[in-house]
């Protein structure tokens, strides 16, 4: 019996992993990688954001607590895996990160809003570009 409720649990995936293109085994390892793929990411981006908090004189703490007020903005992200709730999210997770790093950086920073805001929608103009870039490129428009 419990073979059979493996075995059905199993047949009820694959119509998606064959969707997906991918084999339970890749599947899987996607499933493991990607909270590491999107923690060094987030680095990157903390550390992008903080260089332009230094270049618009709104920075006066160390990149650490720049990046620890990043991984807390993105928090409200978790709303997205929900697959019921992905759409209806979308666009107030957005505005809700955009304002969590704002409010963040410019309490820990000790900064003027002016400045925060310029770093913050200077690095998320970056990464929207950055995107609309590569999903062009992966759909053979370049």
């Amino acid at each position: 019996e419990p073979s059979s409720v493996r075995t059905a649990g199993m047949t009820a995936w694959r119509p998606w992993l064959s969707v997906l293109h991918v084999s339970n085994a890749a599947w899987f390892a996607r499933l493991l990688l990607l909270p590491v793929v999107y923690a060094v990411l987030l680095s990157l981006f903390a550390a992008i954001l903080h260089v332009l908090l230094v270049l618009f004189q709104g920075a006066s703490r160390p990149l650490k607590d720049t990046a620890r007020v990043t991984f807390y903005a993105a928090a409200p992200v978790i709303f997205y895996a929900v697959p019921v709730t992905r759409m209806i999210m979308l666009p107030v997770i957005f505005p809700w990160v955009l304002a969590l790093q704002a409010i963040g950086l410019k309490k820990t920073h000790q900064g003027p809003y002016a400045n925060t805001l310029a770093a913050v929608f200077v690095v998320w103009s970056i990464y929207l570009f950055a995107f609309m870039a590569l999903v062009r490129f992966q759909s053979g428009l370049m």
